[in-house]
C-alpha cells in the first residue's frame, strides 16, 4: 500500500508576534498545522498497522469535551475495549488522582478501559489482573487471559482478601 504524505508549508503570522494584526489568519494557520500533523501521524499509524496485519479505522471527531466524543465513539462502534493514555501531570497530587477526562470515560462506558501511563513498556513480563469476589471477576479474568495469550506472556490473577474467611473463599 504505497501511500505517501505530502507536507505543505505555509507562511503563517506568529501567534507570539504582537505586531501580527490578523489573528483569524493566525488561528486558521494553527488549525491547518494541527491537521497536517494529524494527517502525518495517521499515515504513520496506517503503515504500522499494515505491517502487523491489523485493520485500522481512524476517526477524527470534534467536540468541546474529549471524553464525550470517546464515549460516543465507543457506543457507536460497540467497542470491546478502550485503550487510553493517562497523561496526568507529574507531582504528588497528580499521583493521587487520575486525569479528569480519563475518569469520565471510565465512568461513562460499559466496556473495559485500559489506561496507559506515560512511561509504559508493554508485553515484556506478564499481565496482572486484579479480581475480587464480584460477578465481574470472571469477565476480568477472561479478558486478561486473552490479552496474555495474544502477547505471549503469563497471567497472574490477584485478589486481596481482607480476612481469613474471604481468603478461604477465594482459594
Amino acid at each position: 500500500t504505497g501511500r505517501s504524505t505530502t507536507r505543505t508549508w505555509r507562511h503563517c503570522p506568529s501567534t507570539r508576534n504582537p505586531r501580527s494584526s490578523d489573528r483569524s489568519q493566525t488561528e486558521a494557520c494553527s488549525r491547518t498545522a494541527r491537521w497536517d500533523l494529524a494527517a502525518e501521524r495517521s499515515a504513520h499509524e496506517r503503515k504500522r498497522a499494515d505491517e502487523i496485519g491489523v485493520a485500522l479505522d481512524i476517526q477524527i471527531r470534534r467536540g468541546a469535551e474529549a471524553y464525550r466524543e470517546i464515549v460516543a465513539e465507543a457506543v457507536t462502534f460497540q467497542a470491546d475495549l478502550i485503550v487510553i493514555r493517562r497523561r496526568g501531570k507529574p507531582g504528588f497530587l497528580a499521583n493521587l488522582l487520575m486525569g479528569e477526562m480519563v475518569s469520565k470515560v471510565i465512568h461513562d462506558v460499559q466496556c473495559p478501559v485500559l489506561t496507559v501511563p506515560r512511561a509504559a513498556e508493554f508485553w515484556q513480563h506478564e499481565v496482572l489482573a486484579a479480581v475480587s469476589e464480584t460477578p465481574s471477576a470472571e469477565k476480568i479474568g477472561t479478558l486478561a487471559a486473552k490479552i496474555a495469550a495474544i502477547c505471549g506472556v503469563p497471567l497472574t490473577l490477584v485478589s486481596v482478601a481482607g480476612s481469613q474467611t474471604t481468603q478461604a473463599k477465594i482459594e
